[in-house]
């Protein structure tokens, strides 16, 4: 059965009941059963002016304007847009602020909106009734450090904040196919987008233009610190020139100081440390390695490695297994998945996080069970028990 279809007989026979001039307030009635066939006060105000003119105007000319034309143009008026069509709060493109997370409208389909957060993450899909609490982004939304975006102005910029009420800025990317003398990517040098009543030009960065402006960052040999707020020279890693001979063999250790190497074989990641000449030994995180199997090895990206992005996945992944996680585990079992989780973070960048400091305060405070989160504690203590080996 098509029930919209259904629906819209039920709302013509009710029109159709509502026009029986016998009835007493039969429109009145019907209007409270289909909220949709209620008029506007402008309708009411239109059909109101429409019928004086009809009976009590009497004058071919009303104020100089024709009658009958002011009688077409109020019949008119009628036959726009039924009162029942609703305009949607927001549209496709749009930056909103939902649930205190930043999210662009990326397709609306049937009543229902597809978001995007700035780091690229897919929420569910929202109906239009739950995004009545959503409101329009806005520049005062901007925090320092965050990476907007202009189509507009061409440019993605590390914000700053408000100057004087002008946008500032650390850094800019300009990415405009026109011809530009000089480099694309500029350091801010006292410059800035213009003032705050224009910047509605700017919205937060996507994903792939986050990615853009800190690949062209690092391309000029610079690297974002999100906690000092500060743009810091990268430090070139020292790299071992000079031949090894092994036996006769010559190799050139093809390894540097502070390279991410992942083992090709297990796919075990981990950091160079240190290569001696003396005994043709890489250190590693995890242990040694002689040169001579060095192309058991290779360079893993920078790009590839953990940064921010990675580290809010996990955040989210983690937080949604704790709301959700506990209709379909265990509750072993999901601690267990939550801890594998935190163990995927490289250990040479590990430090505590938030929930570890939280879930030891809690055991501390005799508010929970140690053995509930076994799998959490002991994946923690063997993280410490790294920190001190260092």
């Amino acid at each position: 059965m098509d029930y919209k279809e259904k629906y819209e007989q039920a709302l013509e026979r009710a029109r159709q009941f509502s026009e029986k001039p016998y009835l007493e307030d039969s429109a009145g009635i019907v209007e409270y059963i289909f909220h949709e066939l209620a008029e506007s006060e402008d309708e009411k105000i239109r059909k109101v002016l429409l019928n004086d003119f009809k009976n009590n105007c009497s004058e071919y000319y009303c104020e100089g304007v024709n009658r009958d034309m002011i009688i077409d143009w109020l019949e008119k008026q009628g036959e726009l847009k039924p009162a029942d069509k609703i305009e949607p709060k927001f549209h496709e493109g749009d930056w909103v602020v939902y649930k205190n997370d930043i999210c662009q409208i990326v397709k609306r389909e049937e009543g229902c909106n597809k978001l995007v957060t700035k780091f690229g993450i897919e929420k569910e899909l929202v109906n239009e009734s739950n995004l009545s609490t959503a409101r329009l982004w806005t520049i005062q939304d901007a925090k320092d450090g965050d990476v907007l975006a202009s189509e507009l102005c061409d440019s993605i910029i590390l914000f700053r904040g408000i100057k004087n009420d002008n946008i500032d800025f650390y850094c800019d990317y300009d990415f405009s196919k026109i011809d530009v003398p000089g480099d694309r990517f500029t350091f801010n040098n006292g410059q800035h987008y213009g003032n705050v009543e224009d910047s509605k030009d700017f919205h937060p960065a996507t994903k792939e233009q986050r990615d853009t402006l800190f690949a062209k960052m690092r391309e000029a040999g610079y690297e974002w610190d999100a906690e000092k707020k500060e743009l810091k020279k990268i430090e070139q890693k020292p790299a071992y020139t000079k031949e090894y001979d092994f036996h006769g063999v010559k190799f050139i250790p093809k390894f540097a100081k502070g390279d991410i190497i992942k083992d090709k074989k297990c796919g075990e990641v981990s950091t160079i440390e240190d290569f001696s000449y003396d005994t043709g030994l890489y250190t590693h995180t995890y242990g040694q390695f002689p040169i001579t199997i060095q192309d058991n090895y290779e360079i893993i990206e920078q790009e590839s490695a953990w940064g921010k992005e990675d580290e809010s996945r996990m955040n989210n992944l983690c937080h949604f297994l704790e709301e959700y996680g506990n209709q379909y585990y265990g509750h072993l079992t999901l601690q267990g998945t939550i801890s594998w989780l935190k163990s995927l973070r490289p250990q040479n960048t590990w430090k505590p996080s938030e929930s570890d400091i939280l879930l030891l305060e809690r055991i501390a405070n005799g508010n929970s069970n140690p053995q509930d989160f076994q799998a959490s504690l002991g994946g923690l203590i063997g993280q410490l028990k790294k920190l001190r080996e260092e």
